[in-house]
């Protein structure tokens, strides 16, 4: 069944995969509108016992306001919003790492665990760390490519992953990790490249 929070991931991971680079560097409001919204909304949905209506009206009352919060902060700190989003990607890349390190390198229901980002491993926990800060760091460096790729890839996986969990039950290629993987990283590249191709017009 669709949620209010599978439509928000899939708006905001499309918003993300399309302009999000442009969001940061020159509408910081916007993608501070957009990370904060989605992070409030998820944690209503995680935290909270939603019935009937509240399961929809939860996530959304909870979207406008930690957006609202977002926009205010992404006003004033910018260069924080970067490194949030860069951090994010690099806290999705080491739980990808830590998963496989902890199965022997089995890719069989990680992208459900990265849906449900439940049962975290200390192994995990570590590589999620350890690259969200050298991530973080390189944003630093690399403050436009970064900007790019971080949003291209958090939104294609939003995308993707939100997409995939909805058509499972139509088609076993969709419960494929590696297919799903594979796929994230090709649309991945191309809406950095999109999106670079847009910003040196």
């Amino acid at each position: 069944m669709v949620t209010a929070i599978d439509i928000l991931q899939l708006v905001v991971g499309l918003a993300l995969f399309l302009l999000g680079g442009s969001f940061i560097q020159g509408s910081p409001r916007i993608g501070g509108f957009l990370v904060g919204g989605l992070a409030a909304a998820e944690v209503v949905v995680r935290v909270a016992a939603l019935t009937a209506l509240w399961q929809w009206l939860g996530p959304l009352l909870a979207f406008v306001a930690g957006g609202l919060i977002g926009m205010l902060l992404g006003s004033i700190l910018s260069m924080l919003l970067l490194v949030l989003y860069t951090s994010i990607l690099g806290a999705m890349v080491g739980f990808i790492m830590g998963f496989l390190v902890a199965v022997g390198g089995s890719s069989y229901h990680l992208v459900d665990s990265l849906i449900a980002f439940s049962e975290v491993t200390p192994v995990q926990s570590a590589f999620m760390v350890v690259f969200a800060l050298l991530f973080g760091f390189m944003s630093l460096r690399f403050q436009d490519f970064m900007a790019m790729a971080s949003t291209a890839f958090i939104g294609s996986g939003l995308a993707i992953f939100t997409m995939a969990d909805q058509l499972k039950t139509l088609s076993p290629i969709f419960k494929e990790d590696v297919v799903l993987l594979f796929a994230w990283v090709v649309i991945g590249l191309i809406g950095l490249m999109a999106q670079n191709s847009r910003a040196t017009r």
